[in-house]
């Protein structure tokens, strides 16, 4: 069920039930999985919600009705999972999969695929799937999950929302490195644009690298998610043991959406070989205002 993850997964679940509860669910979303072993149990959650027959909001029962569990046994006609052919997804399984999508819907309204590795789309495949991507059927849903970002298409990922899918485990960073960023944000918090004077030099010094600087950033998104946790009255994920500085971050609920969106797109920026000094400034002024 889509609620399961309402407490660890914060951006995953608003963002995707208030999309169904809405009625404004895009035609294409590009989740990145940031190493959690039930990604797919966590999208066929969100499928299930799409596609129960019941409503969402008023049926908490939705995962046990005959349709969601036709869907959790892998054989409700309107799902496709396509997956790597070895080394690669290719262009033939792309061909099958829209020649297959072509015919009239067996059941319902809505037929979805969902792409797992969307980072292994040969070009030929990737090709394929942007046709979908670029005019899309009001009756399609695409689901594209990628371990890695960085080696999807910007075509692909330009016609997809992203949606992040948090580690499911204890973070992985050296305490030390958590102790530097969160003295950042102390100071980020309190001061604002000042904070380019107060500690920008501090930051620079210990993030020389774009790898630090992406583990930095990714420390960032982690503590930000528990202070959304927080705000809506739910137990930490990660940083209980730095539970004074989880709650003395003001901001509402849309506010802090908004920081974990910005760090987001800031990380995908360094990719992009832009200079560091300048991607630091970029962060501080825009959780600045």
């Amino acid at each position: 069920m889509l609620d399961d993850y309402k407490d660890g997964q914060v951006i995953f679940y608003n963002v995707l039930s208030m999309a169904i509860k809405n009625n404004k669910i895009s035609h294409a979303y590009l989740f990145e999985n940031k190493g959690n072993d039930k990604y797919v149990e966590m999208i066929l959650s969100f499928v299930k919600a799409i596609l129960c027959p019941h409503n969402y909001f008023n049926n908490k029962k939705c995962g046990e009705c005959k349709q969601c569990l036709r869907i959790e046994a892998g054989n409700y006609p309107e799902i496709k999972i396509i997956e790597p052919d070895g080394m690669w997804i290719k262009k033939e399984q792309l061909m099958e999969l829209q020649e297959e999508f072509n015919k009239t819907a067996i059941e319902g309204n809505k037929r979805i695929y969902i792409i797992l590795e969307c980072e292994k789309l040969n070009k030929q495949a990737a090709n394929s799937i942007l046709k979908f991507l670029e005019e899309p059927n009001d009756d399609i849903i695409a689901l594209l999950v990628t371990n890695n970002k960085d080696l999807v298409l910007d075509t692909i990922k330009s016609r997809c929302q992203d949606i992040l899918i948090l580690a499911n485990n204890e973070l992985k960073f050296d305490s030390l490195m958590i102790n530097d960023v969160l003295s950042f944000v102390r100071v980020l918090e309190n001061k604002k644009r000042d904070t380019i004077i107060y500690t920008k030099p501090l930051w620079l010094t210990k993030f020389k690298d774009r790898n630090s600087f992406i583990k930095a950033i990714d420390i960032m998104i982690y503590f930000y998610n528990d202070v959304l946790l927080f705000n809506l009255g739910r137990d930490l994920k990660y940083f209980y043991d730095y539970y004074d500085d989880v709650a003395n971050i003001n901001g509402s609920v849309d506010e802090i959406i908004k920081k974990i969106e910005i760090l987001i797109e800031n990380e995908y920026l360094i990719r992009y070989n832009l200079n560091l000094n300048l991607l630091i400034n970029k962060i501080i002024i825009e959780f600045g205002g």
